[in-house]
């Protein structure tokens, strides 16, 4: 029975490398607006506004994608668009609605555009890169030395097993129902990893406490 069951295991994780592999290959993971290239729009409105009026506006003009709004200027009157691209027409629909609402007399001339093609993905996970591989070496250690009963193979390749099968299975997840890369992403992403480690914890404990 164990055997047929560590079968059905190993099945199904090649299942899972093979089903995130294709649809990484078919569709690859989309970075949020602030990690891709993208383009910064800078307008002075010389107004107070909320960013959830500018927000509201923006969605209805730059439909295909979720544009990041801040504010920006010493006295924060100015706002800051951020797109992956965007189209003349677009800008002048956005200077039209910023004057319809603020009821000012801006142009397209007084959109400052700043260009930004250095911005990588691999920014976002930079800062957690030496962290996860230093809490990845301890938790090996940890796990070979308190399960060495149950034998190392087991007790150090469980946790490389299971973390990897569990991000393997939420990157699956992020592809079919694409989602953006961002930093929420990567802090779920760890937490199934804490999580996933906290049930093998509980598993192995039980075993070694039946011996």
């Amino acid at each position: 029975m164990k055997e047929i069951k560590n079968i059905k295991a190993i099945a199904i994780i090649a299942l899972l490398i093979i089903a995130s592999i294709v649809t990484i290959a078919i569709n690859p993971f989309k970075f949020n607006t602030n990690y891709s290239k993208n383009v910064r729009m800078e307008i002075d409105l010389e107004k107070e506004f909320n960013i959830s009026d500018i927000l509201a506006i923006a969605n209805s003009i730059y439909t295909e994608e979720t544009p990041i709004i801040r504010k920006a200027g010493a006295f924060e009157k100015t706002v800051s668009i951020t797109v992956r691209d965007f189209t003349e027409e677009q800008n002048e629909k956005l200077i039209n609605k910023l004057n319809e609402k603020y009821e000012t007399e801006l142009t397209a001339g007084d959109i400052n555009i700043y260009y930004n093609s250095n911005v990588k993905g691999k920014d976002l996970i930079k800062p957690y890169i030496v962290p996860v591989i230093i809490a990845g070496i301890f938790i090996l250690v940890f796990f070979g030395i308190r399960y060495r009963k149950i034998g190392l193979a087991k007790s150090v390749g469980g946790p490389i097993v299971i973390i990897c099968a569990t991000q393997l299975l939420y990157a699956f997840l992020i592809n079919i129902f694409g989602m953006q890369i961002n930093e929420a992403t990567v802090i779920v992403s760890v937490t199934i990893g804490i999580f996933s480690l906290m049930y093998l914890t509980a598993t192995y404990e039980k075993m070694i406490n039946k011996e």
